[in-house]
């Protein structure tokens, strides 16, 4: 397994590197430009000296090339000079800057990300945990109450669009029963019982939206992995050798009803990242997805840039390890 996993990691730095300058050509064609925001009373001069300040005129090889040495290669000795407190010359004139604000996008993304894996993390963990038991019993119990309202729900979550339902919630139980805030605040410090109370409520509504997405996506996964295996021979023997019920559908259909689950919930990780672009416009987060939009609007290419690569990044590595998750869950799996 772990000649496999260095081969696949070994594998992955051309396929990002190639990822990479796509993502880097396609936002450069975009018309985008950091010029077009400023008050039309500044001269054209001044524009033009402005695109040059910030290498906009350059081939546009030699701005990837620079973007991928300030990304690749600065950044991580900053983040070492930061760690091991060895000093490193003029650091912060090496780094990716926004064109917006001037500040490492690097730290742009630091400041906001925690809070979007707060709330993102959560809410997967929390659909994932609710997912994988109405999959196994509804299928368990197929054409039961259960089964038919787990079919309910999870085709309301699937199909009602969070904008709507957030919004929904929003004027429910924010402005009419006043039981939950509307708006996010990414200030709060959790320090006693009260601001962890208050902190649970304000991540109450967009939680509930993101965690009923996931888990009406997964449980339909799920139960029709766990109809297919209920029904194969494997399960009949283990219940004519006297297994127990509990044994037959936990150690044996529901481990191998995971192998296809595993890939939709390693692939929908960081499609969960970037779907939480719109939950967090509705509930105001300032995070990973405000910071983009916000970046797309004034035009700060190397934000948008480097957001969008790290989502490619979270792609390839769940990738990565949705394939070791298959040899733990089935032991005939091997590839080494």
């Amino acid at each position: 397994m772990l000649t496999y996993s260095l081969r696949r990691l070994a594998f992955s730095v051309p396929v990002l590197i190639f990822i990479s300058f796509a993502i880097f050509l396609l936002m450069d064609m975009a018309p985008n430009d950091p010029t077009a925001n400023l008050p039309m009373t500044i001269p054209a001069e001044t524009r033009a000296q402005l695109r040059e300040a910030l290498g906009m005129d350059d081939p546009l090889l030699t701005r990837y090339l620079l973007w991928c040495k300030q990304f690749f290669i600065h950044e991580p000795l900053h983040l070492i000079a930061q760690w091991t407190g060895i000093s490193i010359s003029d650091p912060d004139q090496l780094r990716v800057l926004s064109w917006s604000s001037r500040v490492p996008v690097v730290d742009l993304i630091a400041d906001r990300l925690p809070q979007t894996l707060l709330v993102v993390g959560l809410s997967y963990l929390l659909g994932i945990a609710i997912a994988l038991p109405v999959g196994i019993y509804s299928a368990y119990r197929q054409h039961s109450w259960v089964d038919h309202v787990g079919t309910f729900v999870s085709m309301i979550g699937y199909s009602v669009p969070s904008f709507f339902l957030g919004v929904l919630l929003i004027i429910v139980f924010a402005v009419k029963l006043s039981w939950f805030p509307s708006v996010y605040d990414t200030t709060l410090q959790v320090t006693d019982f009260t601001s962890l109370m208050t902190q649970l409520r304000q991540m109450a509504m967009p939680v509930t939206i993101l965690a009923l997405y996931n888990a009406a996506q997964i449980s339909r996964y799920m139960r029709a992995a766990m109809l297919e295996n209920l029904h194969q021979d494997y399960v009949r023997t283990a219940r004519a050798k006297g297994a127990s019920e509990t044994r037959v559908i936990c150690a044996h259909a529901a481990r191998n009803s995971l192998l296809p689950v595993v890939t939709v919930i390693a692939l929908g990780a960081p499609q969960v990242l970037g779907g939480a672009i719109v939950t967090e416009q509705i509930f105001k987060i300032n995070g990973i997805g405000e910071l983009l939009i916000s970046s797309i609007q004034s035009g700060d290419l190397p934000v948008v840039q480097s957001l969008t690569f790290l989502f490619a990044v979270l792609i390839v590595l769940f990738n990565l390890l949705a394939d070791i998750a298959y040899g733990v869950l089935n032991p005939r799996i091997r590839y080494d």
